[in-house]
């Protein structure tokens, strides 16, 4: 976890979200101090760069992810990505429940 606080994370999906996901899985719904709920803001305002005005986050900011593992998924562009928007939808719901536990409501993925 001290590592993970040292510095904010590529911004990228993975490692935004497995920045988050090391945080929550140390803190849960509960026991972050405001140094821990200030970093999660700050990946918060990372991840609002991947987002886009028509619904959907990208992997990269402003391009979407290329491949999976390989395999050609898109062509990069300025556009929403699969993988991307359930990356960042998933790290929005940890950084609730670790800043706000009390009244967040969304359920996170179980990986």
């Amino acid at each position: 976890m001290a590592t993970t606080l040292v510095a904010p994370p590529k911004s990228d999906g993975c490692h935004l979200v497995d920045a988050i996901y090391v945080l929550h899985r140390v803190f849960g719904r509960g026991g972050a101090d405001q140094k821990v709920r200030d970093y999660c803001l700050g990946v918060f305002e990372a991840l609002q760069s991947h987002e886009h005005e028509g619904g959907g986050f990208s992997f990269y900011e402003r391009r979407a992810q290329t491949n999976y593992y390989g395999v050609p998924v898109s062509r990069g562009l300025d556009e929403p990505d699969l993988q991307g928007t359930c990356l960042l939808v998933w790290a929005a719901s940890m950084i609730w429940q670790l800043v706000d536990p009390e009244n967040a409501r969304w359920a996170g993925l179980k990986p």
